[in-house]
């Protein structure tokens, strides 16, 4: 999956949208918080990471915090990590940071009830980017803090050339036919995809 991750906002797969409203971003030097959602697997990590790197450059990691809201989803979390984050990050470097919470829908109401807290401290700052396959579990006063961008259900020619530029790359022997079986599985999930030809081929 790492090695076939778009390295840049170009590489991203059929989401003209939202490349090209992330290259308003970077020229404008205005980064709002945003809330990307959508099906699994479409983009969404890839696109904000990407958008970052061209930003920050070789300050990625000092100007750059990413969370797994999944794996660290309580009040704590948020109020020391995001908190200590935005607090000591512009002792070394000067600028508006960015703070990357995937899986955002699976935080507590306490941890969102936090987080909007943080983001009235430190919005002169930092920006955030929350992450999510459903918008709907997000609260409505966070979700308010943020410019919404929807991730599109992939088109499935573009998946199917995807896949098949790996396969060949790869070097793995698999019909076309087993190729659409295994787009009808995932849909749009493009990393599930990769995922399975790893476990079976490799």
């Amino acid at each position: 999956v790492e090695k076939y991750r778009p390295s840049n906002l170009n590489n991203i797969l059929s989401q003209p949208h939202v490349t090209d409203t992330l290259k308003n971003f970077i020229n404008s030097k205005k980064l709002p918080h945003m809330i990307f959602y959508g099906p699994a697997g479409t983009g969404k990590t890839s696109s904000i990471v990407s958008c970052a790197k061209e930003i920050y450059g070789e300050n990625y990691n000092m100007m750059v915090l990413e969370l797994n809201a999944s794996n660290d989803r309580g009040i704590n979390t948020v109020r020391q990590q995001v908190k200590d984050f935005a607090s000591n990050s512009q002792f070394f470097v000067k600028g508006v940071m960015l703070v990357i919470l995937d899986e955002a829908d699976a935080m507590t109401y306490d941890a969102q009830f936090a987080l909007r807290r943080i983001i009235e401290n430190y919005s002169n700052n930092v920006r955030f980017c929350l992450i999510c396959n459903y918008i709907s579990k997000i609260d409505e006063p966070l979700k308010n803090e943020f410019i919404s961008v929807r991730f599109n259900q992939l088109p499935e020619k573009d998946i199917i050339h995807f896949i098949e530029t790996i396969v060949k790359k790869e070097n793995i022997k698999i019909s076309k036919n087993d190729i659409y079986t295994i787009q009808s599985m995932y849909k749009s999930d493009i990393r599930s995809m990769i995922n399975f030809l790893q476990l079976i081929y490799c």
